[in-house]
């Protein structure tokens, strides 16, 4: 699998604070943090699939708030960013995907934190975490410690929130890095009139 700092997206061009958060290839949680609309999601598929390919024959692993986000949102955006020769199968009923030098990408949910528990792993993506139970974050954190990584990394998209996630990301912790980004810094990527909609629903 090719080392990439920054995957190739013909149709999505990184904003600053998206650029500055996938060259960031040593904090061992980085957080992208952002309102509706500001490329959370893409820019979070993006940055796991490097980290995946930082670490051959070691596992990774993907987890939305619940099954259906898992299915519906991060797949979509993992399966996009991911070059399809590395795939070798999507085996659906195991929630993994295997890939070319032995990498294995595990998904689950975090509505169910025991569900967590047992799985060592070089890196994993964590996607709206604002909706997690905190048990759900603690055991994900105590999983990143494959001894054959090459790269530990942790990656998190997520809106802001003032629950357990505020004292995760606000509170100076070593080892967490925080990226904040607008809607409006991203507008170039979204749809015309997005913005405006958005502001008037509110």
């Amino acid at each position: 699998m090719p080392q990439r700092r920054i995957l190739d997206f013909t149709d999505h061009i990184p904003t600053p604070t998206q650029g500055r958060f996938l060259e960031d290839r040593t904090s061992r949680v980085k957080a992208l943090i952002g309102g509706l609309g500001s490329g959370k999601t893409r820019t979070g598929a993006e940055a796991f699939v490097d980290v995946v390919a930082s670490n051959p024959g070691c596992r990774t692993l993907i987890v939305g708030p619940t099954h259906r986000m898992t299915r519906d949102l991060c797949l979509p955006a993992f399966e996009a960013a991911l070059p399809p020769e590395l795939l070798r199968r999507h085996r659906k009923s195991e929630q993994l995907y295997d890939l070319v030098d032995g990498r294995i990408v595990h998904y689950g949910s975090a509505d169910t934190p025991a569900a967590l528990e047992g799985l060592n792993v070089a890196g994993w993506w964590g996607d709206e975490i604002r909706y997690w139970p905190a048990e759900s974050w603690q055991n994900l954190i105590a999983r990143l410690r494959e001894r054959r990584a090459r790269r530990l990394q942790a990656i998190v998209t997520t809106t802001p929130a003032m629950n357990w996630v505020a004292d995760e990301f606000n509170a100076g912790k070593p080892g967490r890095e925080v990226y904040r980004i607008s809607t409006r810094e991203n507008a170039h990527n979204l749809a015309t009139g997005y913005i405006e909609d958005l502001r008037r629903s509110y």
